[in-house]
């Protein structure tokens, strides 16, 4: 909802329905709150570590096609 629909919406609630949009309002901010904090979680791990974590894989699996190229040639 932005703005201008907020202001509409509270503008057609009578004062004893403006207890329960709060309280919808609150209930809404904390779970996107909850949800910025988890996608900025996911994103401290930053492209530097799915890097780092992408070398260590691609040396491994270059090191054991060496190894075995190795062998094949015996």
């Amino acid at each position: 909802m932005n703005a201008a629909e907020g202001t509409e919406r509270f503008k057609e609630t009578t004062a004893d329905e403006r207890p329960d949009w709060r309280a919808d309002l609150e209930r809404e901010r904390c779970h996107l709150e909850a949800r910025i904090a988890e996608i900025n979680h996911e994103l401290s791990f930053g492209p530097n570590k799915v890097d780092q974590d992408f070398k260590k894989m691609a040396d491994h699996v270059f090191t054991k096609n060496a190894e075995l190229f190795r062998k094949l040639a015996q």
